[in-house]
């Protein structure tokens, strides 16, 4: 039978994201900038914003799940 321990990590890694993106989500707009010609300029619309923050949740449902199938699958 196998274990899937491995899922773990990831659980913790998709909310560790999530949980930035819905806190603060300019700062992946941040980390993309170097692929802007005028840097300074680019700024993300509010659409843009709302839509960070919609995915991070997500990504927090999805990391959480994973964390709990993770959890179960090793100590059963």
């Amino acid at each position: 039978m196998h274990s899937n321990w491995f899922l773990i990590p990831f659980g913790v890694v998709f909310a560790a994201i999530g949980a930035m993106n819905v806190v603060n989500p300019r700062m992946a707009f941040r980390m993309n900038r170097w692929q802007y010609k005028n840097k300074e300029a680019f700024e993300p619309s509010n659409a843009a914003l709302v839509m960070a923050r919609v995915t991070g949740c997500i990504a927090i449902a999805v990391g959480i799940g994973l964390l709990v199938f993770g959890i179960v699958s090793v100590t059963s």
